[in-house]
């Protein structure tokens, strides 16, 4: 995860066509919440002029996707923009005073705990993170419990979060989806539920889980589903890995790196060499990633096989790649799946803040190559650049990954929802063609649960017994309507 910069941003606004409920294959009650958006231009502040030029033109250009949902906190509601993360569980939020404006503009509003009826602050230990890119980037703060709507449809009560005290270089809080044992307090051996246990808890959605489509560079549409997935937007089958043991993260096998140019189709290595060695390895899919970040051997081949395309600043005409992909191949001897990224879609505009294109010495719009080299110390992420080739089910649950090629010519839509029992059931939807499997429910708004408070026991993730000042108790998941607007921003901040 990059939390970077600010420039041009393509926002992406998300507008809710709601939950469709059906009974899963248990024979209990679930829901899928479904999350259209739409492609729009907007400006973002830029970083403050006593900003040295080299950092403020690393930070000028468009890097790469985010989902920014718009949220309200507490009663009556405070709105607040967030970034949503599946890289993380914690979900913090800017407090009065809390943002050093010495570098970035902090964005999307602030969360004033007095102002709200509801607010109780919750005694577990102060909350730190640092962030490993960009550099010298942290929060300070302590947990709270509050009310959470996102968009208008949406209400979980008295959900753990954290209001930031203190913050260092970053101009975006945080919604975390991430698994529950991978927060900030888990690593210290305590658990509390989060927004991703609430929405199970108080029957939003019947699994933890959710399936991400994005399209293509130039496309306008997409969608991302909370306790389901759309089989209309997937080329043939989903292939699905486990979770790589040990990881709270989506971390799964990556047998092989290659590409298609001129030359023909091949595996980095293929011929000898390193490459070779650096496969098979394991590789994060993470949404909140900037670009896909190759092991360091295979990045040098790549940038060998793009045959000069690539200057020495790492800049690309943005009229490159028409042809030819960068290949991987994920699985392990028993299953496997390649997903093929057009060249094409490698190629990130590089834009000023007042919209402009950094243009070569002839005249043309240059691009940022989406491909960067990881150390050899780190996990070899895949972000935005590769998932808008593929469509990717985040199942936290059964602690899996599923993966299918992208179908970007998909029309309407064939929702499965993800139950609570490891089963999967079609629901009838007006835009599916598929035939029904199960007796569609009709479509209410549900009221939220009431979690019960003050010190409740709850099971952890492990299966350990815990108690947390907010546990909430696991109920049936209901059918809900969401109403919501979220966006999509192709910058780094």
């Amino acid at each position: 995860m990059q939390l970077a910069g600010a420039g041009r941003l393509f926002a992406i606004s998300f507008l809710i066509a709601g939950a469709v409920g059906s009974s899963s294959g248990g024979g209990e009650p679930g829901a899928v919440v479904a999350l259209p958006f739409e492609v729009q231009y907007t400006t973002n502040h830029a970083l403050h002029a006593r900003d040295t030029a080299d950092v403020e033109l690393e930070n000028s250009y468009v890097r790469y996707g985010q989902f920014l949902v718009n949220i309200s906190i507490g009663n009556p509601p405070q709105p607040i923009t967030v970034k949503i993360d599946t890289a993380t569980a914690d979900s913090w939020f800017f407090g009065k005073g809390s943002c050093n404006e010495s570098r970035v503009d902090c964005l999307g509003g602030e969360f004033d705990p007095s102002a709200s009826s509801s607010f109780t602050k919750l005694g577990y230990p102060d909350f730190h993170i640092e962030y490993v890119s960009p550099k010298d980037t942290e929060v300070d703060g302590v947990y709270f419990a509050d009310d959470l709507r996102i968009g208008d449809g949406l209400s979980l009560k008295n959900v753990t979060m954290i209001e930031a005290t203190k913050t260092q270089a970053l101009t975006r809080a945080i919604m975390g989806i991430g698994f529950s044992n991978d927060s900030t307090l888990a690593q210290e051996g305590q658990w509390y539920p989060t927004v991703m246990d609430e929405m199970l808890s108080q029957g939003k959605i019947g699994r933890r889980a959710y399936g991400l489509y994005m399209g293509s560079k130039d496309a306008t549409t997409g969608t991302i589903l909370f306790g389901g997935y759309d089989k209309a937007k997937i080329e043939g089958d989903l292939a699905t890995f486990p979770i790589v043991s040990g990881n709270n993260d989506f971390v799964v096998d990556l047998l092989s790196v290659g590409m298609t140019n001129g030359s023909g189709t091949y595996s980095f290595g293929d011929s000898g060499g390193n490459p070779a060695a650096e496969f098979p390895t394991t590789a994060l899919i993470d949404a909140g990633a900037s670009f896909l970040k190759l092991p360091p051997d295979a990045y040098a081949a790549f940038i060998s096989g793009l045959g000069g395309a690539v200057d020495s600043s790492g800049y690309v005409d943005c009229n490159f790649g028409k042809s030819g992909s960068l290949n991987f191949v994920f699985g392990n001897s028993t299953v496997s799946t390649e997903i093929q990224v057009p060249l094409y879609d490698l190629a990130v505009p590089y834009m000023y803040t007042d919209g402009t294109y950094k243009l070569d010495s002839n005249g043309n719009k240059m691009c940022m190559l989406g491909v960067e080299e990881s150390s050899k110390s780190s996990k070899h992420s895949i972000g935005d650049t590769f998932l808008r080739s593929a469509y990717v089910v985040f199942d936290m649950d059964e602690r899996q990954v599923s993966i299918a090629k992208l179908k970007h010519d998909a029309s309407g839509s064939e929702i499965v929802e993800l139950g609570a029992d490891g089963k999967s059931t079609k629901i009838p939807t007006s835009t599916s063609s598929a035939s029904p499997t199960s007796t569609p429910t009709t479509m209410t708004t549900a009221a939220a649960p009431t979690a019960t408070t003050g010190g409740a026991s709850s099971t952890a993730p492990n299966g350990a017994s815990q108690t947390s000042p907010n546990a909430a108790p696991i109920l049936s998941p209901v059918t809900n309507v969401l109403g919501a607007v979220f966006l999509m921003v192709l910058l780094s901040i």
